[in-house]
C-alpha cells in the first residue's frame, strides 16, 4: 500500500515546482518590502544570479526616481491588497 504525504506537503511541493518553474517573473514581498523569493524568471529578467535578490529592499528593481512613491504605493497595497496592474 502506497502512503501518502500530508496534503500540506503536496500543496508545498506543488507550489515549489510551479514557482520555479514559471515562465513569467515572481516576487514574494514581506510588508517591510523586502524580497523574500524569487523565481529564476524573476532573476534572469533583472539580471541577477540565484537568490541574490532575497532580503534585498524590492525598490531595487525600480529605477531611482520613482522608488519613493513606490514605498507609498506598496505601503497602501499592505494596507488593503487586492489585484493591480503592474
Amino acid at each position: 500500500m502506497l502512503e501518502r504525504k500530508p496534503i500540506a506537503l503536496e500543496s508545498e511541493a506543488g507550489f515549489r515546482v510551479l514557482f520555479r518553474c514559471a515562465t513569467i517573473g515572481i516576487l514574494v514581498i514581506n510588508e517591510r518590502g523586502n524580497i523574500e523569493l524569487s523565481n529564476p524568471c524573476a532573476e534572469k529578467l533583472f539580471g541577477y544570479g540565484p537568490a541574490e535578490l532575497i532580503g534585498n529592499p524590492m525598490e531595487i528593481l525600480i529605477p531611482e526616481n520613482l522608488r519613493s512613491k513606490h514605498t507609498h504605493h506598496r505601503d497602501g497595497y499592505f494596507r488593503k491588497p487586492k489585484a493591480r496592474p503592474m
